[in-house]
């Protein structure tokens, strides 16, 4: 065989390698990034879940005082949790969309006072309602 032959199947084979090989780490990133996305979906979802519960037992007891209480709590979560995607996301338009359903939420919150079972939630809760606009 001439070497050029030789040479040119050595090519073709190298660029088979890479072909193969970008074509599996573009599945293993997709897959990675599916895999994150669903964590993340899943997390949430678990978590309203879980908030949803607790008010279908209380309506359950006719105890709707408790119900308002757990309902603030999903409130003020859900918008901790758009508040961490918001600082996460490449988007500026986010984080000034959220600012005005925090400042709602302030406000509402010093009609309705609501205090977080834990204190690091409600730490977390001061420092986004106090953060700069």
């Amino acid at each position: 065989m001439s070497r050029i032959l030789k040479l040119t199947f050595v090519l073709f084979g190298l660029l088979i390698v890479a072909a193969c090989g970008y074509w599996y780490g573009i599945q293993r990133a997709q897959n990675a990034y599916r895999e994150q996305f669903w964590n993340e979906t899943f997390r949430r979802e678990y978590k309203e879940a879980k908030h949803d519960f607790a008010i279908v037992q209380l309506l359950a007891e006719n105890k709707t005082n408790n119900a308002f209480e757990i309902a603030q709590l999903r409130y003020y979560t859900r918008l901790m949790l758009a508040s961490d995607i918001a600082a996460n996301s490449s988007n500026p338009n986010l984080m000034k969309l959220l600012q005005l359903h925090l400042v709602e939420a302030q406000a509402f919150q010093k009609s309705h006072p609501y205090k977080f079972p834990t204190e690091k939630d409600q730490n977390e809760w001061e420092t986004l309602v106090k953060s700069p606009r």
